[in-house]
C-alpha cells in the first residue's frame, strides 16, 4: 500500500513527466522529484527562440501543444496557472533548399493557370477531408484515441455546447487511420492534402 509521504522519482520533464507530477499532486502526493537532464522542461513542447537577421523568433521542435482540442494540455496549463497567451507567437513560412522564403500557396505571387487549378483542387480536397472526418470517421477526435485501430472509439469529445462528454461506439472505418498517411489519402481521394501535411510529417518529427 502506498501513502502520501512516499518518495517518488519522475524521469524526464517533458509532457508526460509534468503531467505525472500534476496528477500526483492532485492526489495529495508532495514528496516527488522530476529529474531532467536539460536545463529546461517541456521536452518536445519547448519552443526555442532563435535570432535570425537580428529578429528573434520562436520555433517548434516537434510538438504543437496549443490546439483547442488538446484537452489534456489545457488541464496542465490551468494547473500551472498559464494560458495560450503566455506562449510565443509562431510564424508559419516555407523555405526552399537555400533558405529563401517562398510562397507556394500564394496565387498572386505564383500566378499561372496550372498552379491556380492545383490550388483550387487542393482547396476542394481539404474541404472533402474535413467532411469525411466528421462523417465517415466519426469518433476519430475522441481524446485518448483508444481503440481506433480496432474500429472503435472511447474517450472525451466536445459537443456543440463546448461541454466535454465521455462517448464510445464502434466505427469500422476508423481502422483506416492506422494506414500510412499516403495510403489513407489515396483511399479517400484526397492526395493533394499531402502537400499541406508534408511539413508536419517531416520537419516536425512525425516521420512519414
Amino acid at each position: 500500500m502506498s501513502n502520501l509521504s512516499d518518495r517518488i522519482c519522475i524521469i524526464g520533464g517533458g509532457p508526460a513527466g509534468i503531467s505525472a507530477a500534476m496528477y500526483l499532486q492532485k492526489k495529495g502526493y508532495e514528496n516527488y522529484v522530476i529529474y531532467e537532464r536539460q536545463n529546461k522542461v517541456g521536452g518536445k513542447c519547448y519552443s526555442p527562440s532563435i535570432s535570425v537577421n537580428g529578429e528573434s523568433r520562436s520555433y517548434e521542435t516537434g510538438a504543437i501543444m496549443g490546439a483547442v482540442t488538446y484537452h489534456a494540455v489545457h488541464e496542465v496549463e490551468e494547473f500551472a496557472g498559464v494560458s495560450h497567451a503566455d506562449g510565443p507567437n509562431m510564424r508559419r513560412m516555407y523555405r526552399d533548399k537555400n533558405g529563401k522564403e517562398i510562397y507556394p500557396f500564394d496565387i498572386k505571387k505564383n500566378f499561372s493557370i496550372s498552379k491556380t487549378f492545383g490550388l483550387l483542387k487542393l482547396k476542394n480536397q481539404m474541404k472533402k477531408l474535413v467532411e469525411i472526418m466528421e462523417t465517415k470517421y466519426k469518433g476519430y477526435d475522441c481524446y485518448g484515441h483508444r481503440g481506433v485501430a480496432q474500429g472503435r472509439y472511447n474517450g472525451l469529445s466536445k459537443g456543440l455546447d463546448d461541454a466535454l462528454r465521455m462517448i464510445e461506439g464502434e466505427n469500422p472505418n476508423l481502422k483506416d487511420l492506422a494506414l500510412p498517411f499516403d495510403q489513407f489519402c489515396k483511399l479517400n481521394g484526397v492526395e493533394e492534402v499531402m502537400r499541406i501535411w508534408i511539413a508536419p510529417y517531416t520537419s516536425f518529427g512525425y516521420v512519414f
